[in-house]
């Protein structure tokens, strides 16, 4: 303890040299000492000689006003650094000479103070002090300290490799649960008492009782618990066995809690991956003292490291300081997403020539999340040497946009920000979404005009900018222009993996938990990453996860405070959110799934064949049976028109998505020629995106309906497989669209003479399934589809021609969609059965289908009620009778 105090109080003299040597900027203002003050240069306009000499007296001035700052700061700063050196050493040789130095300095100071003059009563009165001061920071130490971990020479894996004792690697809080005294059996509930333990036990959904309740296995001895252990702290990269560890090694060795880690889904992965997040929050909780690592200490560049730069003041009244706001030390967070790209950022900043980042990536994977992370490291000096210490500073479009009254007041400003922020010498411009400043919006500058304004700023080596931008808004604004694409270093910023998210929200977890009274478990997280992923593609992580973490949050304090946010909680926001049902189907849903057929037939008439196949598969993808990296069913309707092809998919998109609006329709005979896939996926060449992709990102839940998809170019046909297989599609400008809450439904008249021919030829009732193999080998044979095209949908579906019996049924919903727009007339229109019996006859058409009744019904029923309504013979409350006489 004695030897380790004195390396703790060496190292803390280190410490505090460096820092009170930071703070005057000794260093930097020996390097500035004959620097203009803030840059304060001028230049005359006109080369005159008055001018000229008047020029060189105000630099001169500028100069000697700096010169005289920065020295006395240095002379101060050095005093300083030289008092706190004698300071230091004193009290080292005190501690170094510790306990006798103490009762030493005390009687010496009361030996020095019975003398009466008042120089040397003050000198014994400072050296009492000092010998109580050391006894009493000593004893304080020896308290704060006796429980803080000291590393081991030996490294842990080299300990386990040479079958040595494990004791010395264990961390105090660890060892105390592991005392010697304790049988093995007590074990569990030694390390369920400690914070740690609850922590862990809590996160992992898990009861005291659960933990607890089995006494581990007789064969289980402590050096079993050690070994298990050290093989946890080994793969965490951890230098000390910690109680997470030990929690780790009681699972793997207790047969009895990992049945009952199985009951809440937990893996020993997971438990890992919770023991991690314990760790993690607890170097926030109690993190290492600064003062004992150099390591840890965070230099802000003193008080003199603005003198040598230029003056922002007009620059400052449209933006703020990033690295302002980064000053709380909870921005020193181990685990950054994007830790590659920071330091990319990093090295295209410090490097000579031109140095700007455009970071491209979706809204929300955390592109400026990242620069926040810059702005801590160029605070604290944890950056490269032309970084340190400088301001980021985050230009305000919407201010500049706002302030400005006209295009060239707007440009003239522009040149004045640049113009500071060149000059300054000590700033990084950070401008979010520059596509704001180059895109043709009614705010903005015209592109033209705004890449003239900023491209000699960004050639020059005086500008370091970072600025972010989407990938289609790089395509459209900065792609195509090569004098503008060439002044900036492109960094792609991805969307984190779900291992990395899961890291960021396990982060931001205790905050949440913190401010709306809740519990978050590891098993939540879980489920929310993986619900997200599925319902929610249209958004990017880690922001989604972020923003629907707290929302969860808000609506389970709001429930019940100081819950535990659950699964069910979850699944009902996203499903709230998304407009479908998510999770376990409950008994209502369950019923609607087994009564799917009823419900599509009300709409449908008849094709028994096809909707019982198109309801299995639906079936199979709630109930979780079907592939999850599919859409949620994909078919192929094959039969004539008019039969009611179009008219399930409208049915599906009521019953599943909850209005026959949420269709997405796409009408193939117009992609006939391949060129036309620009206007299905997008146009690289124009930045512009495509129909479908676009549309399924705004309407992830929909019926997607190809329509006549035989007339389209069979290249274009291919790019549907991967949309069949794996529920994506990657457009023109690289993004990723997600079909996997989408229902895919194609429709074709394809084998429309093969339905009909059979139809007619069999006086039984056809095997449609029959007829749908024949139907396949016959679209097959005749090169309508390639097998590879249909094998990808989970269900090809034939439609037979109406008969006129089944028409009678058409007339009826056709007469009921009538008698509903007439609702607001408070008019009803009756029709006798002779009637409706005649209008089927009439519009039996076996090449038309239910069309022709519906045109029929037009030019009868609709005609005839229109003349009755504007001839006053039916009256609001009235009603309007079709007799058979009246269908010609």
């Amino acid at each position: 303890m004695y030897k380790e105090g004195l390396t703790q109080t060496i190292a803390m003299y280190r410490s505090v040299v460096l820092l009170t040597f930071d703070f005057f900027s000794v260093k930097l203002l020996l390097r500035t000492l004959f620097a203009p003050w803030k840059r304060d240069e001028v230049e005359p306009e006109t080369p005159s000689l008055q001018l000229i000499m008047q020029a060189f007296w105000n630099n001169l001035i500028a100069r000697g006003i700096g010169m005289c700052v920065r020295a006395i700061t240095i002379c101060m700063g050095l005093a300083a650094t030289v008092s706190v050196v004698v300071g230091g050493a004193l009290f080292v040789g005190i501690t170094a000479t510790y306990p006798a130095s103490v009762p030493l300095l005390i009687v010496v100071g009361v030996i020095v103070m019975t003398n009466q003059t008042f120089v040397l009563l003050t000198t014994g009165l400072l050296l009492v002090i000092a010998g109580a001061s050391v006894g009493i920071a000593s004893y304080r130490a020896y308290l704060k300290n006796r429980w803080r971990d000291t590393v081991p020479a030996t490294p842990l894996a080299t300990a386990l490799t040479r079958n040595a004792g494990l004791s010395p690697w264990l961390t105090r809080k660890a060892t105390n649960a592991m005392d010697v005294t304790l049988p093995v059996s007590a074990i569990k509930k030694e390390l369920a008492l400690t914070r740690e333990g609850m922590f862990i036990i809590n996160r992992a959904r898990l009861t005291n009782q659960e933990y607890t309740g089995a006494d581990l296995p007789a064969s289980v001895t402590k050096e079993l618990l050690y070994l298990a252990a050290a093989q946890s702290a080994i793969t965490a990269k951890r230098d000390r066995i910690g109680i997470g560890d030990i929690i780790y090694a009681t699972c793997a060795l207790d047969p009895t809690l990992q049945s009952i880690m199985t009951q809440h889904e937990l893996t020993l992965a997971d438990i890992a991956s919770v023991v991690a997040w314990q760790e993690h929050f607890w170097t926030l909780l109690e993190p290492p003292s600064a003062l004992l690592d150099p390591k840890n200490l965070k230099f802000t560049g003193g008080i003199g490291k603005d003198w040598a730069s230029g003056y922002t003041s007009f620059l400052n009244r449209f933006s703020h300081d990033l690295t302002e706001e980064v000053t709380n030390p909870l921005y020193d967070l181990q685990f950054v997403a994007h830790k590659q790209q920071i330091a990319e950022i990093e090295r295209v900043l410090a490097r000579s020539g031109k140095h700007n980042v455009i970071l491209v990536g979706e809204t929300g994977v955390g592109k400026k999340t990242l620069v926040y992370g810059l702005a801590r490291q160029v605070l604290v000096g944890k950056t490269l040497g032309p970084l340190a210490h400088k301001h980021l500073i985050e230009l305000d479009l919407t201010s500049l946009l706002a302030s400005s009254g006209s295009t060239q007041e707007l440009e003239s400003n522009l040149v004045k920000l640049m113009n500071e922020a060149t000059r300054s010498g000590n700033t990084i411009l950070f401008v979010d979404e520059i596509a704001r400043l180059l895109s043709s919006h009614d705010e903005g500058l015209g592109t033209t005009n705004a890449v003239q304004i900023l491209v000699p700023y960004l050639q020059s080596s005086q500008l370091q900018l970072i600025t972010t931008t989407t990938p289609p808004e790089y395509h459209k604004d900065i792609e195509h222009q090569p004098n503008l694409a060439a002044t900036f270093e492109k960094i792609d910023v991805v969307e984190p993996s779900p291992e990395e998210v899961l890291q960021v929200l396990q982060e931001i977890a205790p905050s949440i938990e913190a401010k709306h009274h809740v519990l978050v478990t590891y098993q939540a997280l879980r489920h929310l990453i993986k619900q997200a992923t599925r319902y929610m593609g249209n958004r990017k992580f880690p922001e989604k996860g972020i923003d629907l973490l707290d929302e969860v949050a808000v609506e389970t304090s709001t429930q019940t405070p100081g819950a535990t946010i659950t699964s069910q909680t979850i699944d009902a926001l996203i499903s709230q959110k998304t407009h479908t049902p998510v999770g376990t189907a409950d008994q209502a849903e369950k019923t609607s799934l087994l009564q799917l057929e009823d419900a599509l037939h009300k709409r449908v008439v008849n094709q028994v064949a096809a909707i019982s196949a198109i309801s299995n598969a639906l079936r199979r993808s709630r109930a979780g049976v079907g592939s999850q990296n599919k859409p949620v069913g994909s078919f192929l309707f094959l039969g004539p028109t008019g039969v009611g092809k179009t008219e399930t998919a409208k049915a599906l998109s009521e019953v599943i998505f909850g209005s026959d609006q949420a269709m997405i329709r796409i009408d193939m005979s117009e992609y006939q020629e391949i060129s036309a896939i620009r206007r299905l996926i997008g146009d690289e060449t124009q930045a512009t995106g495509g129909m479908l992709t676009d549309q399924i990102r705004e309407h992830p839940f929909a019926v997607v309906l190809l329509d006549e998809i035989e007339k389209a170019h069979p290249k274009i046909l291919d790019i549907f497989l991967q949309v069949l297989d794996d529920g994506r599609l990657t457009d023109a400008l690289g993004q990723v669209a997600d079909f996997r809450n989408a229902i895919i439904i194609a429709t074709s008249n394809a084998g429309s003479n093969l339905i009909r021919q059979t139809i007619q030829s069999q006086t039984t009732a056809t095997d449609m399934e029959v007829l749908s193999k024949q139907l396949l080998d016959l679209v097959q044979n005749e090169g309508t589809f390639r097998p590879e095209f249909l094998n990808r949908f989970d269900a090809v579906v034939a439609y037979r021609p109406l008969t006129v019996d089944e028409l009678m049924s058409v007339v009826d919903r056709q007469l009921a969609l009538i008698n509903k727009r007439m609702e607001e007339r408070h008019m009803t229109v009756v029709m006798q059965a002779p009637a409706k019996q005649k209008l089927a006859q009439l519009g039996f058409d076996p090449a038309f289908g239910a069309r022709a009744l519906v045109r029929a019904m037009t030019q009868t029923v609709e005609n005839q009620l229109a003349q009755a309504i504007l001839g006053g013979s039916v009256k609001s409350g009235g009603s309007f009778e079709v007799t058979q006489e009246m269908i010609q």
